[in-house]
């Protein structure tokens, strides 16, 4: 993959994969500003896996369904449908709570100091419809309310607040949020970016919604993972962290490899890619 910025220099990732799909190693090099792209000098990552398919590095731990519990510096808990419950990461904890139909109704964050939880934020999603794509979010407990607007082709178009605040969100044609351009011309537009395999651009904003973001996949977790449908993402290894519960829906059962994504209904299961 040659990647250029808008800074002038150019970075090469290749990688290998085993028979399975599995990423086995994947080498990065950057050449200097107005140099040439080049594999010299590249730094080079190895990934390893049992016969299950699941990812073996270490850090990486697992429960008896196939669940990734630990990763490195995070440890990961579910709900029986394998809906994320609880992300722990240092003196981070995230926590999500369920609606009566058993998807996602919330979640809280909280930081740790001298072994004392505080909370730091809140949010509820208010669904619409019988998908997982919330029409509002309640922002925090002040009643801040973040609407999302679809478009004509069922994707996400804008976001709105209670008195306005009107931001386009511009898709590109995989369905990332490239843009987010404000209905108020004083109000700076905010550029996102991502690799192939949905790693933000470094140095740039947080969004709720950007790498597939026009299918509302959230990225607000702790630690940089996706909220994809039923299952979480993690875009730094391009897999999934628990197993497709379409039996033989892709070439292994953790693996993240075409460029598309459907929205999902809450009886289908999963969101895949």
């Amino acid at each position: 993959m040659q990647d250029t910025s808008t800074d002038a220099y150019c970075t090469m990732r290749t990688y290998t994969f085993d028979k399975n799909s599995n990423r086995t190693s994947r080498a990065t090099a950057t050449a200097a500003v107005n140099a040439d792209c080049t594999t010299t000098g590249a730094t080079t990552t190895t990934y390893a896996y049992d016969s299950a398919d699941r990812l073996v590095n270490s850090g990486y731990v697992y429960d008896a369904f196939g669940r990734t519990t630990s990763r490195p510096g995070v440890t990961l808990a579910y709900y029986a449908n394998d809906l994320i419950h609880q992300e722990t990461s240092g003196a981070r904890r995230q926590t999500w709570t369920l609606d009566a139909t058993l998807r996602l109704r919330g979640w809280t964050a909280e930081s740790n100091s001298s072994g004392s939880w505080t909370q730091t934020a809140t949010k509820v999603n208010h669904y619409g419809s019988d998908d997982d794509s919330p029409r509002w979010i309640t922002e925090a407990s002040a009643g801040t309310v973040t609407r999302n607007i679809q478009g004509l082709d069922g994707t996400l178009a804008a976001t709105s607040t209670k008195t306005g605040g009107v931001i386009l969100q511009l898709a590109n044609l995989h369905g990332d949020i490239t843009l987010q351009l404000p209905a108020d011309s004083s109000v700076a537009p905010t550029v996102l970016d991502a690799d192939e395999y949905g790693n933000p651009r470094a140095g740039q904003p947080t969004a709720r919604y950007a790498w597939l973001g026009g299918k509302q996949r959230s990225d607000e977790t702790e630690t940089g993972l996706t909220l994809m449908g039923m299952r979480l993402y993690d875009p730094s290894t391009r897999r999934f962290l628990s197993t497709d519960p379409v039996r033989g829906g892709s070439a292994n059962a953790y693996e993240q490899v075409s460029c598309a994504i459907e929205p999902v209904s809450r009886g289908q299961g999963a969101a895949r890619t």
